[in-house]
This record gives C-alpha cells, structure tokens and sequence, in this order.
C-alpha cells in the first residue's frame, strides 16, 4: 500500500497527496509489531526474536530513500529513523540499528535537515549495543559515545550525550567479560564527573552510575576489587557530600560491595562484611531512605 501510494506520487507529482504522518504510522506499526515478537521470544524462551518486521521497516525506509532522490517532497523524518532503529533494537539486532543511523548521517550531511539526528536517537543505538551482550558490544557502544560527543563539539547542540547515555555505555563494560572491562567503566563515570565538575548540565552521574561501576568490579575478578570498588563508592561520598542528595546507596549497591569484597585477597572479609550489613541495616532503620532492607 504504503509503496504503491509512494510510486504514484512519483508518477504523478504534487497531484497525489500523502497525509502527514502517514509514513510515520506505518513505521510505527513495525516498531510495536517488533516489540510484541522480542515478547513472545523471551516468553517462549526463544534466543532470538523474529526480526522480519524489523527489516520490512527498513525496507520500506531504504525505498523512500531512493523515491526522496527523485522528489525531495517524499523525504523520511528523523521520527521515521528512529522507530526504524527501535524496532531493531527491541529484537537485539545492534548492527541493524547501527546501519540505520549510519544511513540517516549521509543523508543529514547531504542537507537534508529534516533527518537531523539527536541524542535520543544516537542513544537508541548505544542502548541495542549495549543490552544485545555481543563480545563487541562496549566498544561499538562506547564508539558512538565518542562521536555523540564530537559531533556535540562541532556545535551540535541537539547531539549532547547525557546521564542516560554514558551509563549505558558504562553498564556495556560492567556486564563484559572483556579484559580491563571494569576499568572502563571507571573511566566513564570519571569523564562524567570531569564534566559535570566543569559545569556540563545533563551528565552528572547518578546513583546507578556509580552502582553499575562498583558492580563491574565485583565481577572482574581483580584480587583488588574490594578496593577499587570502595573507591568508587568514596566518590559518590563525596559527590553527595557536595549537596547532590539524590546520590544514594540502595541494597543492590552494597550487594555489589559485598561482592567485590568476596573476590578480593584482602584479609579480615567477614568483620568488613558484617559492618557493610550493619550501615544497611542503619541506613533502613532510620528512614531516610527508601530500598535498603538487607535481602
């Protein structure tokens, strides 16, 4: 339908009208119709969901493309892209999603400025790198990250990573087995916190930055996790000591602690465990804050 209309319009210029939205629409049904199989998938207990709707909405995108050389009228908006890189995204196909936005890019640079991307877009396709596990999976993420914040430099305000896009980024690395991954990770949160301190509105690291970092030292298995995460967790101190109150340890943080103090070397474990039980317990007991009953 969606073609036909497309190729009508082509044939017979301004005459053939195409309502506002319209594409959008049917993009939008791919999207929801993707969503609904990564559904089916996870109830079935399926590895990979059915991406055929996925790939149909980058079909019909890529055929707008072409019919928008030919009549600039029947150009795809940022919104179309965006539902195109969701519905990849939801049935974990990152480099579908990739390829989408790399397409979306030519075309901006070309001129077109109703493709122009923005950070929730560039975002969409940290966050499919990022919950897809591959083995490349932070380095593609981190990538983007890196070109969000070139493009961001060059002036383009629009494409500004945020909170939400440096921990992603930072949760790719944390659930990675690759050697230095939590060192990674550390490194965003402290990029973060340089930014931040530089006066950066937007990024400022949040309770699930810090607690994803200490959460990728105590899976790494470093002899010296105990440390390195009790470093992390020190910088939230300070941060919050600074007057961000919203930074607060919840029970899966000092799980994380906890954790990392089992892989370490460093002796006394169980006295430093216990105490790490008690401050929670103290944290709950006094109300203030909510979430941190031990489990």
């Amino acid at each position: 339908m969606v073609r036909d209309l497309v190729k009508r319009r082509l044939a017979g210029g301004a005459a053939i009208k195409i309502k506002d939205g319209f594409l959008g629409g049917v993009f939008n049904s791919h999207r929801v119709l993707s969503e609904k199989a990564a559904e089916q998938a996870r109830k079935g207990g399926k590895r990979r969901p059915d991406a055929s709707f996925a790939r149909k909405a980058d079909d019909l995108l890529a055929f707008v493309e072409q019919a928008y050389e030919r009549d600039p009228a029947l150009s795809p908006d940022s919104t179309s892209y965006n539902m195109v890189v969701d519905a990849y995204a939801k049935v974990g196909d990152p480099e579908g999603a990739e390829a989408v936005l790399l397409r979306l890019e030519k075309l901006w640079r070309s001129g077109n400025e109703k493709v122009k991307p923005d950070a929730i877009l560039y975002g969409a396709v940290i966050n499919a790198w990022a919950r897809s596990g591959r083995k490349e999976a932070p380095k593609r993420a981190e990538a983007i990250l890196q070109h969000m914040e070139q493009l961001n430099q060059q002036g383009h305000e629009d494409i500004r990573p945020d909170t939400i896009s440096y921990n992603a980024v930072i949760n790719a690395w944390a659930k990675s087995r690759e050697k230095g991954a939590a060192q990674r990770a550390e490194a965003i949160l402290n990029h973060m916190l340089k930014l931040s301190e530089g006066g950066r509105e937007g990024c400022c690291p949040n309770t699930r930055s810090f607690a994803t970092v200490i959460d990728a030292w105590a899976r790494s298995g470093d002899r010296r996790a105990y440390d390195n995460a009790m470093r992390v967790f020190q910088q939230m101190q300070n941060m919050k000591s600074r007057g961000h109150s919203e930074v607060e340890p919840t029970t899966p943080f000092y799980n994380s602690l906890m954790n990392a103090l089992a892989v370490s070397d460093i002796p006394d474990k169980a006295p430093q465990a216990y105490k790490m039980l008690l401050e929670l317990e103290n944290r709950a007991n006094s109300g203030k804050v909510d979430n941190l009953a031990p489990t």
